[in-house]
């Protein structure tokens, strides 16, 4: 992360993907380290988080420091 938190708007919008990969990861058993893979993977998955679009990477707002 850049270090600057997102304005309000965009926390609304990540709000379902954080909740989302959060139970992926649970029901799925997924390591840290796989999810974001699975996750570009397979469309149900971002559907699931309730993207708009397929997207082709894990946003970055996940991004470890």
């Amino acid at each position: 992360m850049t270090g600057t938190l997102p304005d309000k708007n965009q926390r609304e919008l990540f709000r379902p993907l954080l909740v989302g990969c959060l139970l992926l990861n649970h029901l799925e058993n997924f390591g840290d380290e796989t999810l974001p893979k699975r996750w570009v993977r397979d469309p149900y998955m971002q559907y699931f988080c309730e993207m708009r679009c397929i997207e082709h990477a894990f946003p970055s707002c996940f991004e470890r420091v």
